[in-house]
């Protein structure tokens, strides 16, 4: 497997799954009492840490790029689509920073739409695009 292929991979990891929604969630208490050095490390460090593990071949992923969600992850996460992502993430902790818990709920809504529109009909995707 390419590096190329373990870096798309190793984002459908349980492990890698679990350590980013945990820390985006201290990360998100950390932004709302406004400590933000602490914030920043906790929402990037262990996750770059996991990925450079993972990449580099710390754990086997074939069993990812097996998979039917391997496979829909291949065909769906886009740089585009991780960059919708990351901006969601970023929305939630504008939320959390300005005490609005609506916009944190949006940025979540926005993560979550970005992993799963490809799931959407082609029909319901070309009107979302327009």
């Amino acid at each position: 497997m390419s590096s190329q292929d373990r870096a798309l991979f190793h984002q459908l990891h349980p492990m890698k799954l679990a350590v980013d929604w945990l820390t985006a969630a201290a990360t998100l208490v950390l932004f709302w009492r406004h400590e933000l050095l602490v914030g920043l490390v906790v929402a990037f460090v262990p996750s770059i840490v996991l990925s450079v593990a993972m990449i580099k071949g710390w754990l086997d992923l074939t069993w990812l790029a097996d998979s039917r969600a391997g496979r829909y992850l291949k065909w769906h996460m886009t740089k585009p689509v991780e960059a919708v992502r990351f901006g969601g993430f970023f929305l939630a902790l504008a939320g959390a920073w300005w005490h609005h818990p609506v916009l944190i709920v949006v940025g979540t809504v926005v993560i979550l739409a970005a992993w799963f529109a490809g799931l959407l009909p082609l029909r319901a995707r070309k009107r979302i695009e327009l």
